[in-house]
């Protein structure tokens, strides 16, 4: 089979890294198409680029972020499959709150979501919660499940000489709403008086200043900010943290998703912390995940029953590094890919 990997897509994004890689390895060859530039650039380039495959593939699968590739895919002739991962209209009005419901803008969004899912000939998403938001315009026998997961050659467990001088509590990700990151920072200020206890926040985004403000006016000093890291770099990170965050947010879409970090975390045998959601209890369970609220005195609880209960902690890592490894990892989600074409 082959399969024209299509779009103006990251490559080395996990969700299109991991499916691209577990293809590979279920035998499948991959034609990549595609334009990194931002804007409107790289549309007339893939156009042509697309044209001078001559349509010698089986499917043309529109990678994330899919929105308005579709539209230059449909200037073939073979079967289009989109990767629907998230929808402009909900990021923009809801969780990023760039626009109003009704902004213009925010409509433009709203018909580009809508037509994505109506123009393919068939649609995937990572979890069933976002399944049911795109079904409003599709049939829901034509829209299929992929989770995440995670790729088993970029994060798994390696062993760390250096022992932390401190427990060391780990996020890593975007600073936009859903992550909550301020119901983190709140963590950390009810744990600030436990010296033996440390945060570590990896990344940038939107609410980048914001959370530093908050940091200074709380004025705590257990929480230290890095800058994005390369993917050999985080995985280090992550095998020297003792527990993961995941997401704690109070937007929809933070009930939607099933995030990255996640099943990062549980491919580095650590136990991970997140908001107890539908979405995530749909793939784990209390014996895989530490599930709680979303609140920082929730959060500042469940850091330190893991920080004093080293077997529970254990249990979690082990039972969810198995989970990972048997059902999450690239070959596995490839297959269900397969399946689909």
């Amino acid at each position: 089979m082959i399969i024209c990997w299509f779009g103006n897509y990251e490559t080395h994004y996990s969700r299109n890294k991991i499916l691209i890689d577990g293809l590979r390895q279920n035998g499948v060859t991959i034609i990549e198409c595609g334009d990194t530039r931002k804007g409107l650039r790289p549309y007339w380039s893939l156009l042509k680029k697309l044209k001078g495959l001559h349509n010698e593939y089986d499917y043309i699968h529109c990678a994330y972020p899919v929105h308005l590739s579709i539209f230059i895919a449909l200037f073939q002739k073979k079967p289009i499959i989109v990767d629907a991962f998230e929808s402009l209209y909900d990021t923009a009005v809801y969780d990023r709150k760039q626009y109003g419901r009704f902004h213009p803008l925010a409509l433009i969004l709203l018909l580009i979501d809508v037509l994505t899912v109506k123009l393919a000939y068939k649609v995937i998403t990572d979890t069933q919660e976002h399944k049911d938001y795109f079904s409003k315009w599709r049939n829901p026998e034509d829209i299929f499940v992929i989770s995440v997961g995670a790729h088993s050659q970029e994060f798994y467990p390696i062993n760390i000489k250096e022992k932390n001088d401190r427990y060391l509590v780990q996020f890593h990700g975007s600073y936009n709403r859903l992550q909550g990151i301020e119901k983190i920072v709140d963590a950390a200020n009810i744990l600030r008086e436990d010296t033996s206890i440390h945060f570590r926040f990896i990344g940038t985004g939107q609410q980048y200043k914001r959370i530093q403000k908050l940091v200074t006016l709380y004025n705590l000093v257990n929480i230290t900010f890095i800058p994005w890291l390369t993917i050999p770099e985080l995985n280090k990170s992550l095998n020297e943290a003792d527990v993961i965050l995941g997401i704690f947010g109070d937007t929809k879409k933070t009930n939607r998703v099933v995030p990255n970090k996640l099943f990062q975390g549980l491919a580095v045998r650590k136990p991970v912390i997140t908001k107890d959601t539908v979405a995530i209890r749909r793939l784990f369970t209390e014996n895989e995940l530490s599930l709680v609220h979303n609140t920082g005195n929730d959060i500042a609880k469940a850091i330190t029953e893991l920080k004093n209960n080293s077997g529970l902690a254990n249990r979690l890592a082990i039972n969810g590094y198995d989970k990972i490894t048997k059902g999450y990892t690239e070959k596995v989600l490839a297959q269900q890919l397969l399946e689909i074409f």
